[in-house]
């Protein structure tokens, strides 16, 4: 009997977590109505230890948008690098 390798991560199975975790963060913020005037015409910069998918920063940003925000722009001390096959 032959034992079975662990699948290859691959561009599909990186584009499903991907995917997955816009879909789990999608709603998941807002700005309440009485704070909305505090960001709107405003440029706001969103820090993050971590950027990993990057969905959550994602969402976020297109919150603050939505409340009127002029610009959001991301800073990220860190990204995960896809673990997948390397050339060497």
């Amino acid at each position: 009997m032959e034992a079975e390798s662990a699948p290859s991560r691959s561009i599909s199975a990186v584009s499903w977590r991907a995917a997955w975790a816009a879909t789990n963060v999608q709603g998941a913020f807002q700005v309440p109505a009485e704070r909305q005037s505090e960001g709107k015409g405003r440029r706001i910069v969103l820090i993050d230890d971590v950027l990993t998918s990057g969905a959550t920063l994602d969402a976020c940003a297109r919150t603050l948008l939505r409340a009127k925000a002029a610009q959001v722009d991301v800073l990220v001390f860190a990204r995960v690098v896809d673990s997948g096959p390397r050339p060497i």
